[in-house]
């Protein structure tokens, strides 16, 4: 029923290097807790927590009417969705 994501992060633009030398993208943490779902599966508790987005870091078992939800964290998910 939930494709359950979580935090997600983005790349700023800026390249780190570790301790070894090796580069690799700086990326900041998205605001809040990421679900996905779909449209048979969406309930009128969820339907204040559906987002747009522009791109999707992955869609519902590769469906394009994957339903994006944002909820401000975990415990807020699990309140409304009663996911355990």
């Amino acid at each position: 029923m939930f494709d359950i994501i979580g935090k997600l992060y983005t790349p700023t633009g800026e390249v780190l290097t570790d301790e070894e030398g090796m580069e690799f993208p700086e990326t900041v943490e998205v605001d809040g807790f990421h679900v996905n779902t779909l449209p048979e599966w969406i309930t009128e508790e969820c339907k204040p927590f559906v987002v747009s987005v522009n791109t999707p870091s992955r869609m519902y078992a590769g469906r394009t009417d994957t339903i994006y939800l944002k909820f401000a964290d975990e415990a807020e998910f699990k309140e409304v969705t009663g996911y355990e």
